[in-house]
């Protein structure tokens, strides 16, 4: 539940590039992106953390689960300073 709950947030800031504000829409696009990239790393690491708690052990696993975790927060932290720097500085750019 907690996946899912993190993926439709995720989704719901990206959603919200169908204002009718054209700039607001541009800055959004600014993070959103690696907002994704996060969003899908979340996925894959909680999907992982399942697997191997509840079906099959394997051996790397807690590796694998660390990194995709911390490279999740990673992307999703510099999506959000992506869009608050497309905000000071009004600079439109997808991907910076």
């Amino acid at each position: 539940i907690s996946m899912s709950l993190r993926t439709l947030r995720v989704r719901s800031l990206c959603a919200r590039d169908r204002s009718p504000l054209r700039s607001m829409r541009w800055r959004l696009r600014v993070g959103c992106g690696w907002m994704m990239v996060g969003a899908l790393l979340f996925v894959i690491s909680d999907s992982v953390l399942a697997f191997n708690k509840f079906y099959q052990p394997f051996n790397g696993a807690d590796v694998l689960i660390m990194l995709t975790y911390g490279l999740a927060q990673l992307f999703i932290v510099k999506g959000a300073i992506g869009y608050v720097n497309s905000i000071a500085t009004k600079k439109v750019e997808v991907f910076n």
